[in-house]
């Protein structure tokens, strides 16, 4: 080391050897294979299967005047017998608009749905229908469920993420105003002050 302390720069660089700094392979965009990769299970049919079983759904967007008797008047003359329907009311007594309903046979939520799901009450609401699942029945666990995520996804995810940040830390710039010179300032106190004592 000592000994390059000694020599000229040129004698140094001509010293090392040739070819300088050695280029890096660009990085391909696709996904690298995996050795254990299953496909992904396809639930869409067992989803099917489990909510054309259920029996139980809750309706939102009624109006706040309607009354659990007027519900279950409703659904088991269009869909079939009911067990058990309920309204959901805030503190001050008054409905929220929200009902639970469950039937006593397995599969009229499914046609709950289709029946009345986006259907106009009064000319101007849409009702919202949901089916409840039973979290008793299994379905495939969630990581079974979702499918490997590729390089290039989850890098133009982070990109996504770093970029967004950027934007939400931009200051918002005010137009500048006229800078006003020290007799103008004391002209204002003046104008301010004289006007208090007048009054």
């Amino acid at each position: 080391m000592s000994m390059e302390l000694d020599q000229s720069l040129d004698a140094i660089i001509a010293s090392k050897p040739k070819g300088g700094i050695r280029k890096r392979r660009a990085r391909s965009n696709k996904p690298k294979p995996t050795k254990n990769a299953k496909p992904a299970v396809n639930t869409a049919s067992a989803l099917k299967s489990v909510i054309s079983e259920e029996s139980k759904i809750i309706v939102s967007n009624l109006p706040t005047d309607v009354t659990e008797a007027q519900v279950k008047e409703l659904f088991v003359k269009s869909i079939g017998p009911c067990k058990r329907v309920s309204l959901a009311y805030g503190p001050n007594g008054r409905s929220k608009g929200i009902a639970t309903i469950i039937f006593s046979r397995p599969g009229d939520a499914t046609r709950a749905y289709e029946q009345y799901e986006g259907r106009l009450v009064d000319g101007t609401r849409k009702m919202k229908v949901e089916i409840i699942l039973d979290p008793s029945r299994q379905l495939n666990s969630l990581a079974a469920r979702v499918s490997p995520a590729s390089n290039a996804s989850a890098t133009a995810s982070k990109n996504g993420a770093k970029s967004s940040k950027r934007k939400t830390t931009r200051r918002r710039r005010t137009p500048n105003r006229p800078k006003k010179s020290a007799e103008e300032l004391d002209k204002e106190m003046d104008d301010y002050f004289g006007s208090n004592e007048k009054e």
